[in-house]
């Protein structure tokens, strides 16, 4: 049976939208560290090329949720789609190492393109459902990612073996054209806008909107809860990120077909978990599954830690309890973040927590790599549960406030460019 929420002609669009861009882009990205690594030999240029992917969404998430807000969140998710098709497309003109750095730039100005697009898809979600379907809506959403996340190597690395680079980026670009033309047939507005009052406008101020954002994302005890879970997320993903395969392969001894059939279970887990909360728990407070899930994310990623030494079998269960389990915070924490930001800065307050998971994101792949250099590789994906848990330890104390499990206040006016959007305080 259809989910109710596919059922809105705007949503279904933007659904297929999201899933074609996604899955396009998740097969290059797959596929790019190897080809770049294969042009060179160089770990150090495969290091550089990821490195400057995360500074673009550092620099740039800020960016992108000022535009979602200020613009029109449908031609900002367009405009980003083509451009991402235009400079992957540039892709095709890398023949040897001497083109390394067209290929690192390329990622980099696609990552950036990537990160202005999605706090205008934040924003715009809320805008195109009910609020009693949003959980729903970004439980599909989350459900997308799962399957890229499984898929993507697999038929990426198929795609690179018989194509080439080439093949694999002309697949991406056609995907992601096709993506904006779904788009463009959203006919939905994003704000609601009244009757300007007689009162004089303040001239608009990128610096002051970029404020405003952080201003909420820490006053509202919610957001800020989310901020702060969105940090300690980052680290612990990344360390996680950077000690996975050593601690599979070094400290655990596993061959490169154990490790890939750990990759896949803790995909089918998260594809799985996706699912049950797209058509089972659509309708739980999102509050509730923020805090069912994040608990036990921790405790079980220390659990596979230990596990390994046990059993290959045992390590495998834990890792896919942990992906399971990390899930539901993750694909609560959007609507959460959705219900609780005044509307017309959804995507500002969205924006905001980005920059914070992917600063601290960074510093978790630069402290596994110490502990790890320092203590061996178990030790350095035990911090990463140690991470985890932490995070878990701020998802509790949302039980904690009577405002957790209910969305945020009634409507007032709020006064933009010479007029006054209808939003949420």
């Amino acid at each position: 049976m259809l989910p109710a929420v596919l059922r809105s002609r705007d949503f279904l669009l933007l659904w297929i939208s999201r899933t074609l861009a996604t899955c396009g882009s998740a097969i290059t990205f797959v596929v790019l560290p190897l080809a770049i690594y294969d042009l060179t030999g160089s770990a150090a240029a495969l290091a550089t090329t990821l490195g400057a992917q995360t500074a673009m969404v550092v620099v740039l998430s800020l960016v992108g949720g000022w535009i979602a807000d200020r613009g029109d969140r449908r031609w900002t998710i367009i405009a980003g789609d083509l451009a991402r098709a235009g400079v992957l497309a540039a892709l095709l003109f890398v023949n040897g190492p001497e083109d390394t750095w067209l290929a690192a730039t390329c990622a980099a100005l696609a990552t950036g393109a990537a990160t202005l697009t999605k706090p205008a898809y934040a924003a715009l979600v809320p805008d195109l459902v009910a609020e009693a379907h949003l959980q729903q809506a970004n439980a599909l959403n989350g459900l997308v990612g799962a399957v890229a996340g499984t898929v993507a190597p697999v038929l990426g690395v198929a795609l690179y073996a018989f194509t080439g680079l080439d093949g694999v980026v002309i697949g991406t670009v056609v995907s992601l054209m096709a993506a904006a033309l779904f788009v463009a047939g959203i006919r939905t507005s994003h704000r609601t806008v009244a009757p300007a009052p007689a009162v004089p406008a303040q001239r608009p101020s990128p610096w002051r909107d970029v404020v405003d954002g952080a201003r909420v994302s820490l006053r509202d005890s919610m957001l800020r809860r989310m901020t702060v879970g969105a940090g300690l997320s980052g680290l612990g993903h990344g360390a996680m990120v950077a000690s996975l395969v050593p601690f599979l392969r070094d400290g655990m001894q596993l061959g490169t077909q154990q490790y890939g059939m750990a990759l896949a279970v803790m995909g089918a887990s998260g594809v799985v978990a996706q699912t049950v909360l797209a058509s089972r728990f659509a309708t739980v407070a999102p509050a509730r599954l923020y805090v069912i899930g994040l608990p036990l994310a921790g405790p079980l990623l220390l659990l596979a830690a230990l596990a390994g030494g046990l059993h290959p079998v045992a390590l495998l269960g834990a890792l896919a309890a942990f992906a399971a389990a990390s899930t539901l915070p993750a694909a609560s924490a959007m609507t959460l973040t959705q219900q609780h930001a005044p509307r017309g800065m959804v995507a500002r307050v969205f924006a905001m927590g980005e920059l914070v998971n992917h600063v601290l994101l960074l510093a978790g792949t630069i402290l596994a790599g110490v502990i790890g250099a320092a203590a061996g590789p178990v030790a350095a994906f035990a911090t990463a549960g140690i991470a985890y848990v932490a995070w878990g330890a701020v998802g509790l104390t949302m039980f904690r406030s009577a405002r957790a499990a209910e969305p945020l206040h009634a409507p007032v006016l709020v006064p933009a460019h010479g007029q006054v959007e209808v939003a949420l305080a």
